[in-house]
């Protein structure tokens, strides 16, 4: 077949009437490329240019289908694919030695293209992972990596010949670190509506943690567990108490999944997060024409947790005008919607979370009283992480193992060093710090074992006497508390230095969540 477009790219000629494919090779003809090999239609068709043509452009169209390929030819092919369809491309041998590395991502490190070809991988890219997916022969699949300070969608990808591993091509996405970050923001975006869309529909009330989901060895914590498990198979509202991190929330879907409401509703109400004025009508739902943009009525988190268990995360930042509505439905079993003049009854548990002191905060005025017994029929405090030494080794080795299966890994090994490091920091994030160390120490791994310079510089910096040095002296007659109290605010303080300002990479720092890096820098009353 063959095809004539004159210099605007308009088509004068053709033995051909289908418009789609006319449109193809209008695309070839206004680009650089002399030739292609294109699939359409279920065959294979070679396109060439044909220039000289007094102005005009000719296209000379093969099918090719049935036709044995040159190996040239497909080469060429894709060769040009790849310089065109990503922003970078390495491929290497069984050795990790470099056969291929298109000229946008040898601009974009800045080496000759010549002469890296041959080259070990690291000689050219001294962080590149290549030779840890040659060495598992398991893809690595849209990571985000950072090289010469800015972040990179990468995927690395083993390659096999008949079963034989032959080598590595690594595909960058993405060479703009704004384009990273925007595609970032917009994937955080994403998950964070399906979590909200997922919390919204009424099958989705569930608890997802048992009692064997609790990791441990530790005596203090078996017998919480212990506890716990007979406060389960009562119907009495309970108070969990403890530092952030410490397991709090864990405990609470335990509890109700062994009690007798086990295949009730489990719902999660997050006091710190709920606008105030939101509060009543969230818990409550709300009338058609309650307020403006009411146009139906909804129910609220009682209704959906009838007969199941209602769980107050962070009780203590509950505004007083909602403790007094919670009061009555605690005593009476009943309420009103927004907008309602009739009550509903229900049936919930109370189980009730906070890493706050609710006995200053009813000193000051902040928490009522009434509501904190009716709430608090029965107490558990959760240890810290700190107190419960003998389960750091524990926790690190399963959260390492389950973020290495995530991604495909085998098992890494990891020197006795590191352990005694991690059991000597305090942890004033807890389980969730430590579970964020694992994570932070996992994606910046290179090789196969965790020696002491893949941990964290701020943990690796932190002294068991710095409390002495952070202007604590433990000669005078102080509480525990109060020396915790005043190791915290320094430990926050300094990060918050080291980031210069910024609470996002401040929080980063300590391992903690961003929110709760908010209330520390509130309740210590940082000028920021």
């Amino acid at each position: 077949m063959f095809f004539v477009f004159d210099k605007n790219y308009n088509l004068i000629f053709t033995t051909s009437k289908d418009y789609n494919f006319i449109e193809i090779l209008r695309d070839f003809v206004s680009s650089s490329d002399k030739n292609r090999i294109i699939s359409y239609n279920s065959k294979l068709y070679s396109i060439s240019k044909i220039e000289d043509l007094n102005g005009m452009l000719g296209v000379k169209v093969e099918d090719i289908s049935y036709t044995k390929v040159s190996k040239e030819v497909l080469f060429n092919y894709f060769l040009n694919s790849f310089e065109q369809a990503y922003d970078g491309i390495v491929i290497t041998d069984e050795k990790s030695r470099i056969v291929y590395i298109n000229k946008n991502y040898a601009d974009f490190l800045g080496v000759n293209r010549e002469e890296s070809i041959g080259k070990y991988i690291r000689e050219v890219i001294k962080e590149s992972r290549i030779p840890i997916v040659a060495e598992t022969k398991k893809p690595e699949i849209g990571y985000v990596w950072e090289t010469r300070g800015k972040p990179l969608l990468v995927s690395r990808i083993p390659l096999f010949d008949n079963g034989i591993f032959i080598g590595v091509i690594g595909l960058i996405l993405f060479r703009n670190s704004l384009e990273v970050s925007q595609f970032l923001k917009k994937l955080e975006k994403i998950e964070k509506e399906l979590a909200y869309y997922k919390d919204s529909q009424n099958s989705d009330w569930y608890a997802k943690y048992s009692f064997d989901s609790i990791k441990t060895k530790s005596q203090k914590v078996l017998s919480i567990i212990d506890k716990a498990k007979k406060i389960a198979t009562t119907n009495s509202n309970v108070i969990i108490t403890g530092e952030s991190g410490t397991g709090k929330e864990i405990i609470a879907h335990a509890i109700h999944l062994e009690s007798p409401r086990f295949n009730k509703p489990f719902v999660r109400i997050n006091c710190s997060a709920i606008p105030e004025e939101l509060f009543e009508s969230e818990l409550f739902g709300y009338e058609r024409g309650a307020f403006t943009g009411a146009k139906d009525s909804k129910s609220g988190k009682f209704e959906i947790a009838n007969g199941g268990t209602v769980f107050f995360d962070e009780i203590g930042d509950l505004p007083l005008k909602m403790q007094a509505k919670l009061l009555r439905v605690v005593q009476e079993g009943e309420f009103e919607r927004v907008g309602g003049t009739k009550p509903i009854n229900v049936n919930v548990r109370i189980l009730a979370a906070t890493n706050k002191n609710l006995r200053d905060l009813i000193d000051k005025g902040f928490f009522r009283e009434d509501l904190y017994y009716r709430i608090s029929v029965f107490h558990i405090e959760m240890i810290p992480l700190r107190e419960r030494k003998e389960d750091i080794r524990l926790l690190f080795n399963f959260f390492l193992s389950e973020y290495m299966d995530n991604i495909g890994f085998g098992n890494i090994g990891i020197d006795e060093e590191v352990y005694e490091i991690l059991e000597n920091y305090y942890w004033p994030g807890n389980v969730r710090e430590l579970r964020n160390v694992v994570e932070t120490i996992s994606v910046g791994l290179n090789g196969y074992k965790i020696s002491v310079n893949d941990i964290p510089k701020y943990i690796l910096n932190f002294k068991v006497d710095s409390i002495k040095e952070n202007g604590i002296d433990t000669n005078k007659n102080i509480s525990y508390k109060s020396s915790v109290f005043e190791l915290e605010k320094r430990l926050i303080a300094e990060a918050l230095k080291k980031a210069d300002g910024n609470k996002k990479q401040a929080a980063k720092i300590l391992g903690i969540a961003r929110s709760l890096l908010y209330k520390k820098i509130k309740d210590f009353g940082f000028d920021i």
